[in-house]
């Protein structure tokens, strides 16, 4: 079964977020300064793994399509690669279904980024069925 890869509102004013067809931000750059902005959070960010038990402050979100090779089978996969951004501008990426999972939660209860206030959240690193090891996003 294929997986889904689009995020969707709850909002029937909110357009639905396809990521198939592009990079989905929650910045809205205007300027060309402000577009070098944003493709330097996706081209140059940290890596949200290095985060995990550290909190952040998210602002922002970005939400651009990858292609990855499935280490066990070989088949190449759609994904979803996520940039977290903070107030100042840092920005953390990852591929994780569980991060996934968090901001399509969030997405759906809280709304469409910007949050402004900005939202702490506690990186963490949890252990699902069969051993499989995930992160997620606790509220701080």
């Amino acid at each position: 079964m294929a997986e889904n890869t689009e995020l969707t509102t709850t909002n029937p004013t909110d357009a639905p977020v396809s990521i198939l067809g592009g990079v989905w931000s929650s910045i809205h750059a205007e300027t060309r300064e402000q577009m070098l902005d944003l493709y330097d959070a996706v081209s140059d960010s940290e890596s949200l793994e290095d985060m995990v038990n550290q909190t952040i402050s998210v602002q922002d979100v970005i939400l651009q399509p990858v292609e990855m090779t499935d280490e066990r089978t070989g088949e190449v996969q759609r994904r979803n690669r996520i940039v977290l951004v903070t107030p100042d501008g840092k920005a953390y990426g990852c591929v994780s279904s569980g991060i996934e999972t968090s901001m399509r939660n969030l997405f759906a209860i809280v709304g469409m980024p910007p949050w402004t206030p900005a939202i702490d959240f506690t990186v963490v690193k949890k252990t699902g069925r069969n051993g499989y090891k995930f992160m997620s996003l606790k509220r701080a």
